[in-house]
């Protein structure tokens, strides 16, 4: 594997990494992928057993009305496989900044996993509800971490997981060694 720092990618069985604050995308073709991304955009893992770190950008809110409509929430899509998706939120208050939501599309209960990167020192007042939107065929992961909340969205999914659901990792090394500390 090599490492490649790219903008706009289509590549696959590759490590990519993208640190292009931009809106942008990664799209990653078959093979197992390990992808690292910081912008607001979308990443598309492809097929495979795919590890992905979006690290999410928050953006200014507009200084003259607040105005967040022209957000841009960021996407990952896993594919056939077992990904591993770990979002990086900055948790910067959001009278400020708003990193939006982030959506996750083709995630499949018991074979993917969600994870948070977040050192184990600040993860003693993480707590994590869910919501259940089963009519629109979604759910709503809801990460509260220093009085801020991380929205995640499963769509295509409609029953709530449970406690435990989230995996917390130290680092990049631990995501990439496959090992959380703990659970939320």
């Amino acid at each position: 594997n090599r490492r490649v720092i790219i903008p706009n990618a289509v590549i696959s069985d590759d490590v990519i990494v993208n640190d292009n604050a931009a809106p942008t995308y990664i799209f990653a073709g078959a093979g197992d992928d390990t992808i690292s991304a910081e912008f607001r955009g979308t990443v598309v893992a492809g097929d495979g057993d795919d590890i992905v770190m979006h690290q999410l950008i928050a953006q200014p809110l507009d200084e003259v009305n607040d105005d967040t409509s022209t957000m841009i929430d960021s996407w990952t899509f896993g594919g056939a496989g077992s990904d591993l998706i770990v979002l990086e939120d900055d948790f910067i208050p959001y009278s400020t900044y708003d990193s939006g939501e982030h959506n996750i599309g083709g995630f499949e209960m018991g074979q993917d996993k969600l994870g948070l990167l977040l050192p184990s020192a600040e993860a003693g007042d993480v707590e994590v509800t869910f919501g259940s939107h089963a009519f629109s065929g979604f759910v709503t992961v809801d990460i509260l971490h220093a009085g801020e909340t991380l929205t995640v969205v499963l769509h295509g999914i409609t029953e709530a997981p449970g406690p435990g659901f989230v995996e917390l990792y130290q680092n990049e090394a631990a995501v990439l060694a496959g090992t959380p500390y703990s659970t939320a």
